[in-house]
């Protein structure tokens, strides 16, 4: 009875760990909805003026048009790369790649600046993830614009899913929230991989609830040091020795008795 309770124990403090750490975590099951799509007078031409076809890439203002631009209307985007192909002529795929640029990595500076990546911002993440999904829609009706749409797309489903695994290394806990989980759906379900960290205390307590000794047995070895090895060693000699002491010892007592 006493073995069965030391053994009870520590798997009672491991479950209570494992519990803090899924209600720890927020439920809230609102999921952010779309961004409207608002139309507004704009043109890209303003910003071209002065610039050399040249040094298109390097001299366009990236950061003024983000600012003016209705990047949540495709029609809009259409418009500021048909005006760049005319009055830049000769080199559409460099005017798709200014316009990629702008989306991608100028888009991302911006909300850097904002912080919005350093952080869990659920509805930024989800309605981001929103926005972007329909470039994959459009990079499949519009053969024209496919290389366009498929890096916007893919530029931020990678940045997504990446920023879940950092937040889940930073914070194992985080993965039990609903919105968490929702946004790595999302991102699993267009094979945007999302690794999630698993700490050691969580994989010590599903072994033990799901009676996997050998599992976690070959896990302790596996990952323990030279020197741990060592101890573990001395120890299971000492152990060993130690019942030997005794069984000789009950031994010697019933040839006495």
């Amino acid at each position: 009875m006493r073995k069965k309770l030391t053994w009870l124990v520590p798997l009672v403090c491991i479950s209570a760990v494992v519990f803090v750490f899924i209600t720890s975590a927020g439920y809230d099951e609102k999921i952010a909805q779309e961004k409207p799509i608002v139309p507004h007078q704009y043109s890209i031409r303003l910003l071209l003026d002065g610039i050399t076809n040249e040094h298109l890439l390097e001299q366009f203002p990236y950061g003024r048009y983000l600012d003016s631009a209705n990047i949540q209307d495709i029609q809009s985007i259409k418009n500021d790369l048909a005006v760049l192909n005319e009055k830049f002529p000769g080199d559409s795929m460099r005017n798709m790649q200014l316009i990629s640029i702008a989306l991608t990595d100028s888009l991302y500076a911006q909300y850097e600046k904002k912080h919005y990546f350093q952080i869990f911002d659920a509805d930024f993440l989800t309605q981001l993830f929103q926005w972007a999904e329909k470039f994959n829609a459009y990079a499949e009706i519009e053969q024209s614009n496919t290389l366009l749409y498929g890096s916007i797309y893919n530029y931020w489903g990678s940045k997504i899913s990446n920023h879940l695994g950092e937040l889940s290394k930073n914070n194992s806990s985080l993965k039990y929230e609903y919105k968490f989980k929702y946004l790595k759906s999302k991102c699993d379900e267009k094979r945007f991989s999302v690794a999630t960290k698993v700490g050691q205390v969580e994989k010590v307590a599903y072994n033990l609830l799901s009676s996997q000794w050998s599992h976690l047995l070959n896990a302790s070895w596996n990952q323990a040091t030279y020197m741990q090895l060592v101890v573990f060693f001395v120890f299971g000699i000492l152990t060993i020795y130690g019942y030997l002491l005794i069984i000789k010892k009950i031994i010697k007592r019933n040839e006495n008795q």
